[in-house]
């Protein structure tokens, strides 16, 4: 009996010595097919995503690159003129005007604005963005976006406009 119990000791450990790498190697084999199929949706996904640059790289559209020269400072305070600047950017991008004023200034070289208006979303984005690519220094200080009638969008924005002189008219 001994005999046989060794022997099925010994049988035992070269099965489990035949099946552990079996085992491992199927395991292995899975994980494998497991990353092939990650790899192949996000190759997948990377094809759909060129796809897509190259849609909007093709497709026409308002230049989002940022000024190339630095910007220009008015020689002196010109709210009117600034303010015909926001409507006529306004108006390129498609956006309407409520209501656009100028605020006391707040410091020496600075003049500042609040526009209320709405736009459709993109249109409001792009409005934002020609404000401060304008060659002329206006940034956008504030800001506030809220529904408006159908899927257009109300804003209003705080404008600074800078510029050499002294004190803004």
């Amino acid at each position: 009996m001994t005999a046989s119990r060794g022997g099925n000791r010994f049988a035992t450990a070269i099965v489990v010595a035949v099946l552990l790498p079996a085992l491992g190697a199927g395991v292995t084999w899975g994980l494998r097919g497991l990353a092939i199929k990650d790899r192949d949706e996000v190759r997948r996904q990377n094809g759909e995503l060129r796809f897509q640059l190259e849609r909007v790289s093709a497709s026409p559209g308002e230049d989002t690159a940022p000024a190339t020269a630095p910007w220009l400072l008015w020689e002196q305070a010109d709210a009117p003129g600034v303010m015909q600047r926001i409507q006529d950017t306004a108006d390129t991008a498609g956006v309407a005007i409520d209501d656009v004023g100028a605020s006391p200034a707040a410091a020496i070289g600075k003049q500042s604005f609040r526009v209320v208006g709405h736009g459709d979303p993109r249109a409001v984005c792009a409005f934002l963005a020609a404000i401060e690519r304008q060659e002329a220094l206006l940034v956008v200080e504030t800001g506030r976006v809220t529904p408006h009638v159908g899927e257009r969008l109300g804003f209003e924005i705080g404008i600074a406009a800078w510029h050499r002189g002294g004190e803004a008219r």
